[in-house]
């Protein structure tokens, strides 16, 4: 998957504004919540292009604003031995620059992996675009919202497309199964 592909599939799975004031929110919430789902490419030509579709992406939009669940993104940032692509709350997701490996990892100086989220870029944004549109549903589907069955099932494909078992816990989180 190209980084333009993932940013047009993100921006389809995209709750409307009139879904989001269905739900309660005002006109302008629910434009941010769904602006959320929206990358732009980035006007500087400066920008590295990168064979890797996660650290393209990153590199290439302007993805300060894109949000999933908890994952936050960018700026893309050199880091010792990995690539900093952003956040989840505060601790950072890096690409291991000798594995290709998505991971998070504890902000504090121990630098421990929290979860394995992929086992490459490219299977990343697979992962994060079905985390992306269920999370997008179940901001005004109520009933989606609190099934935990679909819940589970989707952290489960989630982990599939992010390459098997050993990424679910990361999707568990992600996607708030307890």
């Amino acid at each position: 998957m190209r980084a333009e592909d993932f940013t047009e599939r993100l921006a389809a799975s995209a709750p409307t504004v009139q879904q989001l004031r269905s739900v309660g929110l005002s006109t302008d919430e629910a434009a941010v919540f769904a602006g959320s789902y929206h990358a732009k490419a980035r006007p500087d030509t400066a920008a590295k292009a990168f064979a890797d579709p996660l650290l393209d992406w990153v590199s290439r939009f302007d993805v300060r604003e894109i949000e999933i669940g908890m994952m936050s993104f960018g700026p893309l940032a050199p880091k010792d031995s990995v690539w900093e692509i952003g956040r989840v709350e505060t601790d950072p997701i890096v690409v291991d620059r000798a594995s290709g490996e998505v991971e998070v990892r504890d902000s504090q100086p121990t630098g421990r992996t929290l979860w394995k989220c992929a086992r490459n870029g490219e299977a990343f944004l697979e992962a994060a675009l079905l985390a992306a549109a269920f999370l997008a549903r179940c901001a005004y589907d109520a009933q989606l919202s609190e099934d935990a069955a679909k819940r589970r099932a989707t952290a489960a494909d989630c982990a599939r497309a992010a390459g098997g078992s050993e990424y679910e816990s990361f999707y568990l989180m992600l996607l708030g199964c307890d």
